[in-house]
């Protein structure tokens, strides 16, 4: 379980110009936030480090929100950017996300991630935390 939720696109991503060109940069509140999800990510790790290259990597995120302000898809990129540099492999080796969104009122918002190679153990795990939904 990770702490909060991925600021939304908005918070995450701003443009500039320079030199007559225009161009997105990553705003300090997005890079703040990556690097503490890195940091959980190494820290919660369970399993020995892997050597994920060559492999096809499928992802699960949990989102559990206080409300439906944000979009469900805006923080994906960010999630997948910091538990990738955590664990270690590059984010280019994901060929599937799946995302789902569970809204309690009043209760500490956190982002999950279950990561394999066999969706079937990916889609598993993340039931069996469902579950036992976080409090």
């Amino acid at each position: 379980m990770l702490e909060g939720l991925p600021p939304t696109t908005n918070h995450a991503y701003g443009i500039s110009a320079r030199g007559g060109k225009a161009g997105m940069y990553k705003t300090g509140e997005a890079k703040a936030w990556q690097e503490m999800i890195g940091w959980q990510v190494i820290a919660q790790r369970t399993q020995p480090r892997q050597d994920w290259q060559g492999r096809a990597i499928r992802v699960m995120i949990t989102l559990w929100a206080q409300d439906r302000r944000a979009d469900v898809d805006g923080g994906i990129k960010l999630t997948l950017d910091a538990v990738a540099k955590g664990l270690g492999f590059n984010d280019k080796m994901v060929d599937y996300v799946s995302v789902l969104r569970f809204v309690r009122p009043g209760n500490a918002e956190a982002t999950e991630v279950y990561i394999g190679q066999d969706m079937g153990e990916v889609i598993e795990d993340g039931r069996q935390a469902q579950a036992q939904e976080p409090v």
